[in-house]
């Protein structure tokens, strides 16, 4: 899909599509409800004319290649690439994170 904003710090080299994503539904003649990431907190259904089939690039490579997390007492532990964004929260601090290996799309609020 696209029109997606992202966290990419370089918006021209950021990716210009994101998938594969699995469709669940029609809704109407011409959109389609896609299974997006919870995270990206974004409404699921888009028009069919901003949907393309998907493929893998180059310069991007594979979207959905995780690394195996690592486990501590019986824990799975993943590693910080950067934090990407901060927030206030009540009286606390959340940190939207990017984590080794991963996607922009996996990128969580801790």
């Amino acid at each position: 899909g696209t029109h997606i904003r992202t966290t990419h710090p370089k918006f021209k080299l950021a990716p210009r599509r994101y998938g594969p994503f699995k469709i669940l539904g029609k809704v109407g003649t011409l959109a389609y409800k896609l299974q997006i990431p919870p995270q990206w907190k974004i409404h699921p259904v888009f028009h069919a004319a901003v949907l393309t089939k998907y493929r893998e690039t180059e310069a991007h490579g594979e979207n959905f290649a995780r690394p195996i997390p690592e486990v501590l007492n019986d824990e799975e532990h993943y590693e910080v690439e950067m934090i990407v964004d901060s927030k206030r929260q009540g009286r606390g601090t959340k940190y939207l994170v990017k984590w080794m290996g991963y996607p922009e799309a996996d990128n969580t609020w801790e």
